[in-house]
């Protein structure tokens, strides 16, 4: 293959990442029928919250989740304002919280005469319920497994190879890292943070993002 190729295949393949075009196609085929595979490997932290972001947003419209329940997931305490599912500074929440808000805000689809705004059949009754309880516990884990969901399916359509899987992983954790001892802070100090993160054991976002990837 000449050199100019192989530079624009890569080039095709990365900018499939910037511009938040879901990375369906890590290899590509050229002229001639050879396949390329364009590594997809992070530079630095900022690159692994903007596919947080993506994969969150994309979830949220692949399963057409309801208006009510964005707005619910993006709600923010009215004294604290600490977001309510979110660990407020956490580096894995914030991307996914403003992909939640973004969604929530939403415009309807142009030109359609039905009002559609979305792609999927929505959460499940019980999901949606779920979502809305008062026992943290539960609230936080059925957000977690929504997480988890949504970074999956967004990282099994970049077809890593075991080396960029484990790559992306080792970013994952340190964000989670820095999450869950964001949390433990507000937890400790006992101020108005505590209240709003009160039963809560670990982050949903960063369990839920790091499950995806098998840490």
């Amino acid at each position: 293959m000449k050199p100019i190729l192989l530079i624009c295949c890569i080039v095709l393949a990365a900018s499939a990442v910037v511009i938040g075009v879901p990375p369906a196609a890590a290899e590509l085929t050229v002229a001639g029928g050879e396949t390329v595979h364009a590594p997809r490997l992070p530079k630095n932290h900022e690159e692994v919250r903007q596919a947080i972001f993506f994969a969150v947003l994309e979830g949220l419209y692949n399963d057409g989740v309801d208006t009510e329940t964005a707005k619910l997931l993006s709600a923010v305490d009215k004294e604290t304002g600490a977001p309510r599912y979110f660990v407020y500074s956490c580096p894995i929440c914030m991307p996914a919280l403003d992909a939640v808000r973004l969604y929530a805000g939403r415009p309807g689809f142009y030109g359609s005469k039905s009002g559609k705004d979305t792609f999927g059949k929505g959460l499940s009754e019980v999901t949606r319920a779920q979502l809305a309880m008062d026992d943290p516990q539960v609230r936080i884990a059925t957000f977690q497994a929504l997480i988890l969901g949504w970074m999956h399916e967004y990282m099994e359509n970049m077809r890593l190879t075991p080396d960029e899987h484990e790559h992306w992983a080792r970013w994952l954790s340190d964000l989670r890292e820095k999450g869950n001892a964001r949390l433990e802070q507000y937890l400790e100090e006992g101020g108005p943070y505590a209240e709003v993160y009160r039963g809560w054991e670990k982050c949903p976002a960063c369990e839920g993002s790091n499950g995806a990837m098998g840490n």
